[in-house]
């Protein structure tokens, strides 16, 4: 009977080990509508080898290509962090660098987008392997439980990507006087490193005939360094990689809510309510709030956008906590669409514009 128990123990503890996975995120959205400017080349750099434990594998290589990444960015970022995402087209021809980057922002600007992600993918080809933890229970189970323990994840794999995520105020970047780069109309700029994956024996083998020398060998000691390896751990760095630009964003929320060197307005969002109301009109209201002195000009205009509709929201002073400076904002438009754009104009002469992008609600 105790037998059994500690059988049953372990055996747990194994179900435990091999489905253990990252903690599940949560979407924290922000009013925001953003175009990702395409990953077009991987830069391939070289490094030491003995970069990580363990030591290069001789079949497996990092395959990631920048258009899946990219893609995944795009699903990810609209679930988990904005309003709206957009992936911007590949331009066609032969264009250098710097055309590509006008031609993304010309296309940002047109779509009435109102945050550029530019991203910079690094990586080297190679990738390292090492037992885990894991990997002493190989022998054991094996002699306890015959070849079935294929859910153990006891062989690591690490590689050396870096993804540098840039992300830019699409209104202030559009102008003739700024280009990608320029520290001017930029937000935020955040580095993800690959953090690793843990893989089982099923996710490496080539070939089905190798479940067959599973009965005579532990499988940890099999299939660690084939093809199949490269493609799987590919697929987790373009998951990890997404997952940490998510919280990433999540984590820096209010350097792109609020960024006076781009325009001394820091919208409220707790107190926008978009909202559809009879004759197909949209009805937009909430506070808006003006940081900084009044070098910059006091508010000017309030826009709404919505497709091919545009309108003017009337707005006055209300009094904010602190003595801060805040104006409440009220307006509408006709329009079926499902977001709605509020564009802020500061200055009468100089002016400073920050734009959001809001879901209407039914």
């Amino acid at each position: 009977m105790r037998t059994t128990s500690l059988l049953a123990w372990m055996f747990l503890l194994v179900v435990a080990c091999g489905c253990r996975g990252p903690e599940k995120l949560e979407a924290d959205r922000l009013p925001f509508k953003v175009a990702i400017i395409p990953i077009v080349e991987v830069r391939e750099v070289a490094g030491a080898d003995n970069a990580f434990p363990g030591k290069i594998t001789e079949t497996a290589r990092i395959g990631i290509e920048g258009a899946a990444l990219s893609e995944e960015l795009e699903r990810a970022l609209e679930e988990y962090c904005f309003a709206e995402v957009e992936l911007l087209p590949v331009p066609e021809g032969d264009q250098t660098r710097l055309a590509q980057e006008r031609t993304w922002i010309d296309i940002a600007a047109r779509n009435g987008v109102d945050l550029l992600v530019e991203l910079d993918l690094r990586c080297r080809r190679e990738l390292w392997r090492s037992s885990n933890s894991n990997s002493w229970l190989n022998v054991p189970l094996f002699f306890l439980f015959g070849p079935a323990m294929y859910i153990l994840k006891d062989q690591d794999y690490a590689a050396d990507v870096e993804l540098t995520t840039t992300i830019y105020d699409c209104t202030t970047i559009a102008s003739e006087e700024s280009e990608l780069g320029d520290q001017v109309g930029r937000l935020l700029t955040s580095q993800s490193h690959f953090t690793g994956s843990s893989l089982r024996f099923g996710d490496r083998i080539d070939s089905r005939f190798e479940y067959l020398y599973s009965l005579l060998v532990p499988t940890g000691f099999l299939a660690r360094d084939t093809e199949s390896v490269g493609s799987r751990v590919s697929d987790d760095v373009v998951q990890d990689l997404a997952r940490q630009v998510v919280l990433g964003v999540q984590a820096r929320r209010a350097d792109l809510l609020h960024a006076d060197h781009v325009s001394p307005v820091e919208i409220l969002p707790e107190t926008v309510d978009v909202r559809r109301g009879g004759s197909n009109d949209v009805n937009v209201r909430g506070r808006v709030r003006m940081h900084g002195s009044g070098y910059a000009g006091d508010l000017h205009v309030v826009r709404l956008r919505a497709g091919n509709e545009v309108a003017t929201a009337v707005f006055e002073p209300a009094a904010g906590p602190g003595g801060a400076r805040e104006y409440r904002f009220e307006g509408s438009l006709p329009s079926p669409e499902e977001h709605v754009q509020v564009e802020f104009v500061v200055g009468e002469r100089d002016r400073l514009q920050r734009s959001y992008t809001f879901p209407v609600a039914p």
